[in-house]
């Protein structure tokens, strides 16, 4: 019964090794078939912000001011300036707040954020190699 188990087994792996196609007939690599090599990317520098939330009351700036309290995105590294993604960030999107100013210097973007109204909510940065930050403002009366 043994030696019966074990012709059935070495038949059974030579049709599956017969099966298997040529080396003459596979592709070399650097053929137009062979998928490429993908090359391992390094990781986007991170995002910081100075400070790293907001805590603003309403009324201490009256809409109409020049003085905003300022907000800063870093992304050493980086080879530009991070921007503010408006149409994500929900201080903006909700009229909680809006951006009275941005300016922009090599690697970093300081933003003068100008309180409308009570609430909480989220400015959404974008920066170099997708990464994105989320700043969290608390906007009191």
């Amino acid at each position: 019964m043994r030696r019966s188990a074990s012709f059935v087994l070495a038949t059974a792996l030579a049709l599956v090794l017969s099966s298997c196609v040529p080396s003459s007939e596979v592709p070399p690599i650097g053929s137009s078939l062979a998928s490429p090599t993908p090359t391992p990317s390094s990781a986007a520098p991170a995002m910081q912000a100075s400070p790293s939330a907001l805590t603003l009351s309403a009324s201490s700036f009256p809409p109409g001011g020049t003085s905003y309290p300022s907000l800063t995105v870093s992304q050493p590294g980086a080879n530009s300036a991070p921007f503010v993604i408006t149409a994500q960030s929900t201080c903006i999107s909700h009229g909680n707040a809006s951006i009275y100013s941005t300016s922009s210097s090599g690697t970093a973007t300081t933003v003068q954020v100008q309180p409308l109204v009570t609430g909480q909510c989220v400015l959404q940065f974008g920066g170099t190699g997708g990464v994105t930050l989320y700043v969290p403002v608390t906007i009191t009366n």
